[in-house]
C-alpha cells in the first residue's frame, strides 16, 4: 500500500520521485523502526492533486496488530481502498478491513495489486472476493495478462472497439454487471436504462459515485504498484469517481443520545 501511495504523489506531480519502501526511500514510512522493518506502522497523511481534484489519503498499517490506525483513519475519510494482494488472496485483515469500511459507511474499493506474482489465478480470486463481499463487487478494469505477461489492463466502463489478446476476463461480459451496479443507486436513472435510453458519459460519472457511496457497487481495479501498471487508471478513478465529503452522510449523537445526519 505504501509503494502505492508512494507512487500516487510522484504521478500527480506532488513529489518529485517514486519512493520505494524496499529501498528505504519511501515518503510516508520515515520513522526509524518503519525502515528497519520494511512495513507501516502508524498512519500518514498525504495529499495531491489530479484532475482538478483534492485528493486527501491515509495510508495505514496492513498488520493486525496496528489495526487501530485504520479504525481511526475510516472516521476520516469518504472511500477505503481495500488492497488485497494477488498472489496472498483474502487475508483476515483484508475481511476485517472491508467489514469496519462498511460498519463506517463509506464507500469501498478493491485494488487487486501484484498482479504480476506468480500462481495468481485470477479468475478464481474475484470469484472469492464476490462470494466473500457480494457481487456487488465488479471489475472496473481487467488485466491484460497475469504474472510475469501482465502488462496493462482494459476497462470494462469504456470498453475499447478492439480488445487486445490475452485478457483474463471478458470486459464486455462484465460491462453489464458493472452498469446495472451503477444504476441501481438511482430509480430515475435505472428507468431510462431499462427503457433503453443511452446514459451519457457525465450521467455515468455521477452515477458511479452514487454508487460507490451508496454500496451498491464496489469497483475493483488491477495493478502492479511495483511495476506501474494499472496505476494511472486507479489515479484517475480516485479523482473521477470517489465521493467527496458531501457524498458520504455522517451520523452523529444529540445531548438526548438521539442519532443525527450532521451537516458537511
Amino acid at each position: 500500500k505504501t509503494t502505492l501511495a508512494d507512487l500516487l504523489l510522484y504521478k500527480s506531480g506532488a513529489a518529485s520521485r517514486a519512493g520505494s519502501v524496499d529501498d528505504g526511500s519511501s515518503l510516508l514510512d520515515t520513522d526509524e523502526e518503519e525502515l528497519g522493518r520494511k512495513s507501516t506502522i502508524s498512519s500518514s497523511l498525504v495529499h495531491f492533486d489530479h484532475l482538478g481534484k483534492r485528493v486527501q489519503l491515509i495510508d495505514t498499517p496492513g498488520f493486525p496488530d496496528f489495526l487501530g490506525q485504520m479504525v481511526g483513519a475510516l472516521h476520516a475519510v469518504e472511500t477505503a481502498v481495500v488492497v488485497v494482494s494477488a498472489g496472498a488472496g483474502i487475508e483476515v485483515n483484508t475481511r476485517r478491513s472491508f467489514a469496519m469500511a462498511g460498519q463506517a459507511g463509506v464507500g469501498r474499493m478493491i485494488l487487486i495489486n501484484k498482479c504480476d506474482a506468480e500462481n495468481v489465478q485470477f479468475a478464481e480470486l474475484v470469484g472469492e472476493l464476490q462470494a466473500a463481499f457480494g457481487h456487488n463487487c465488479v471489475l472496473l478494469n481487467v488485466p491484460v495478462g497475469i504474472g510475469d505477461s501482465f502488462s496493462g489492463v482494459v476497462s470494462t466502463l469504456d470498453v475499447p472497439e478492439s480488445v487486445p489478446e490475452g485478457v483474463e476476463v471478458d470486459p464486455v461480459e462484465v460491462n453489464q454487471a458493472l452498469m446495472d451496479a451503477i444504476v441501481e443507486a438511482d430509480e430515475e436513472v435505472m428507468e431510462r436504462y431499462l427503457e433503453g435510453e443511452e446514459l451519457s458519459s457525465e450521467e455515468l460519472a455521477g452515477g458511479m459515485t452514487k454508487a460507490i457511496a451508496s454500496g451498491t457497487l464496489v469497483p475493483i481495479f488491477c495493478s502492479s504498484a511495483k511495476n506501474d501498471v494499472g496505476v494511472d487508471e486507479l489515479l484517475q478513478a480516485l479523482a473521477e469517481y470517489a465521493p467527496a465529503p458531501a457524498d458520504i452522510p455522517r451520523i452523529g449523537r444529540s445531548d438526548s443520545d438521539e442519532e443525527v445526519t450532521l451537516d458537511q
